[in-house]
């Protein structure tokens, strides 16, 4: 179990672009799963993990997980969508 504290851990960790959307907010971050999940793709496998990100208040932007649902994903998306317990957070 991984958790990142601080707006510094996280720059380190994760793609600029989060670090802006997170930047005035409270929020904790942990990892999902210590060990990969491995996708296998007919030329490649990937080794992946996941991150949550826990925040006191979404942006007006934020997607529904109903909605979520819908949305055309990736195989590896749609198993976590439908695996993770969102409801628990």
């Amino acid at each position: 179990y991984q958790c990142i504290k601080s707006m510094a851990e996280l720059e380190k960790n994760i793609d600029g672009s989060l670090c802006t959307i997170l930047e005035n907010s409270n929020f904790e971050f942990s990892l999902y799963n210590e060990t990969d999940r491995i996708h296998k793709l007919s030329h490649q496998h990937l080794h992946t993990k996941f991150w949550i990100i826990e925040v006191d208040q979404l942006s007006r932007d934020n997607i529904s997980i109903e909605k979520l649902r819908s949305y055309p994903t990736p195989v590896l998306i749609s198993n976590f969508i439908e695996e993770f317990n969102f409801e628990a957070v």
